[in-house]
């Protein structure tokens, strides 16, 4: 008897045991490609869904206790010629609330946006951006399905006014906010290749967004904000995009570019010999700023 035929009569005895093994092999074998599918298949949603929601956004600079200039992104590329290695677009963003005139529809607690012609370069399609000389609003998907208004219908909006108190201030007189409103159409849902579905929120919930002109939004929201330039040029977002390479760079110009008036304070010499006066357009001095005066 050779080897040959040693194993194929070990096969045939014990059929049924081998038979177990080679099944048991296959369920486990098709349980890890499964399971290698699904992981893969959940990343690459992710992926998406990330690329929906911040397009090539890499940084962002918000200032979450006033505005800056807006210019202040200008003044930025103007330093160093980094024109084609960084993008950036200066944003608004606030909350709102948007109904129709006769409040059969609304929808409140929605992210307001005011964006300018560079913020869809940071999309997938730019070439397919909405002309934003438009006086309207345009909704992210989501938001569009919930309100089921036709386009071009008129819709309006209203926003907290920005104030120069602290509203927990003591004797601030602005504990009840302010809010202006405006009517202009509904253009239509924004779609996803144009960063429809654009947040900030690391979260899977619906994007509720309305995207307002930039240039719009800053004369009616920043009208009575600084009275003594005139000025209603404001933002309290910047969208970066910016290699790892180029990041240092970046934020040493930006640290260069960066003034007083970003910041909201400004200089002011008085008669008494050696002395100034620093002044902040909110009213009240953090005391963060104290501390670096």
């Amino acid at each position: 008897m050779n080897l040959w035929r040693i194993i194929f009569a070990n096969l045939k005895h014990s059929r049924r045991q081998h038979f177990g093994t080679c099944l048991g092999l296959s369920i486990c074998s098709m349980m890890l490609v499964g399971s290698l599918t699904i992981g893969d298949s959940i990343r690459n949603t992710l992926k998406l869904k990330g690329r929906e929601r911040i397009g090539s956004v890499t940084h962002l600079l918000i200032n979450e206790e006033g505005y800056f200039h807006s210019d202040l992104s200008e003044r930025i590329l103007e330093t160093n010629d980094l024109q084609g290695e960084v993008k950036i677009a200066p944003s608004v963003t606030t909350m709102g609330t948007i109904a129709s005139p006769d409040g059969n529809t609304r929808a409140s607690g929605i992210t307001v946006l005011g964006i300018d012609e560079r913020f869809f370069e940071f999309a997938e399609n730019p070439p397919l951006a909405p002309d934003l000389k438009k006086a309207g609003f345009w909704a992210s998907p989501d938001l569009a399905n919930e309100l089921g208004v036709e386009v071009g219908k008129r819709m309006v909006l209203r926003i907290e006014e920005p104030g120069l108190f602290s509203r927990d201030a003591p004797l601030s007189g602005e504990r009840d906010a302010r809010f202006l409103s405006w009517n202009h159409p509904y253009l239509g849902g924004l779609s996803p290749a144009l960063l429809g579905n654009f947040s900030l929120r690391a979260s899977m919930e619906p994007s509720r967004t309305i995207f307002v002109p930039l240039s719009i939004l800053q004369e009616v929201m920043f009208a009575s904000f600084d009275p003594d330039q005139g000025n209603a040029g404001f933002a309290n977002l910047l969208l970066v995009s910016c290699s790892d390479n180029t990041i240092d760079e970046l934020e040493g110009i930006m640290a260069d570019s960066w003034t007083l008036a970003d910041a909201g304070l400004s200089l002011k010499k008085t008669r008494t010999f050696h002395q100034w006066n620093l002044r902040s357009r909110g009213v009240f001095l953090p005391d963060w700023i104290v501390e670096k005066a």
